[in-house]
């Protein structure tokens, strides 16, 4: 008989890459676990994926309907996986999607850094985007966060959501 599986806890989903050295978990309760919301989160060791953010908040809120979820990404991530946008509308999925916009895809310009590079990673810089535009080319609602307050009150609203709405916010002027 072969080895047994090793058993992972509870209702855990894993995602994995090993082919790099990179390993990224995404650990998310199925829709019959009880208890407090819970992350769904890709950082283990400092990375991320890039660009899974989007469709996995379309996933969890069609996986759990009636449970708020709110999906906070970078703009160089967002990028990544922009497409999810349209499934977003095409399910109704109810998703506040809060894309954080410093005009730069950090996450790559500080892996060439931790690797030795020095100055500016060339192509990491984006400039200014307009996430609101994208968001209606793909038929999601969108508004841009006018202040700290205005983002919290969008946030608390996310229960409220009949479908997927997106909020820039911008951190650069």
């Amino acid at each position: 008989m072969g080895r047994r599986p090793r058993r992972r806890p509870g209702s855990a989903a894993r995602r994995g890459d090993r082919r790099r050295g990179h390993h990224h978990r995404a650990v998310a309760p199925s829709p019959r676990t009880p208890g407090p919301p819970r992350q769904l989160h890709p950082h283990r060791r400092r990375r991320a994926g890039l660009g899974w953010g989007i469709g996995a908040a379309v996933g969890r809120a069609l996986a759990e309907p009636g449970r708020p979820v709110v999906a906070v990404l970078g703009d160089g991530c967002a990028l990544f996986g922009l497409q999810g946008l349209w499934s977003a509308a095409r399910q109704s999925a109810p998703v506040l999607f809060v894309v954080m916009g410093n005009g730069a895809y950090r996450t790559l310009q500080d892996t060439y850094e931790a690797m030795g590079g020095s100055g500016l990673c060339p192509g990491t810089e984006l400039g200014p985007l307009d996430f609101t535009r994208a968001a209606a080319f793909f038929g999601v609602d969108a508004v841009r966060a006018e202040s700290a307050q205005h983002l919290r009150e969008l946030v608390a609203g996310a229960g409220k959501l009949k479908g997927p709405m997106l909020v820039d916010v911008p951190l650069r002027k």
